[in-house]
């Protein structure tokens, strides 16, 4: 669960293949990198609640979220392991993408002001909603993205 900015989509891809700066650099870097899901405030999201969400909660992308936002396309010359590898790396670019064309960049705290319940409900129906059996295969994939 990250906030809908580009350093919270940075955590996810630590988590996914490492640290590119010290652990992508060692012998079986990649090793470190876990199976973790991409639940929580995306950009495609984000529109889909814009009527819901007061102006307030969208920040402006600063000049260092796009450089963030450059470096998470692109790792040297090569699109980045996070957005080429896995079953949802076109959606995770695409996300990415939307991010940088929006402009903007949203807390989650910013659910709060659906309700204060609104959060831990959501997410209660999201996970409620995914096949755990299955890893990767689940009934609501418009609001869990498998990041491996």
């Amino acid at each position: 669960l990250c906030d809908c900015n580009p350093y919270g989509i940075g955590v996810l891809q630590t988590y996914q293949v490492g640290n590119s700066t010290r652990l992508g650099r060692c012998d079986g870097g990649k090793r470190y990198g876990v199976p973790i899901q991409w639940v929580g405030l995306r950009p495609s999201l984000v529109c889909r609640m814009r009527r819901e969400l007061p102006r307030v909660v969208f920040q402006k992308l600063t000049d260092m979220d796009k450089k963030r936002i450059d470096r998470l396309l692109c790792h040297g010359s090569i699109l980045s392991p996070f957005l080429s590898n896995g079953r949802y790396a076109y959606r995770r670019k695409e996300e990415v993408l939307m991010m940088k064309k929006m402009g903007f960049k949203v807390e989650l705290e910013a659910l709060n002001w659906l309700g204060m319940d609104y959060m831990c409900a959501w997410l209660e129906e999201v996970i409620q909603g995914y096949d755990h059996t299955d890893f990767g295969n689940h009934s609501k994939e418009e609001d869990v993205m498998d990041v491996i």
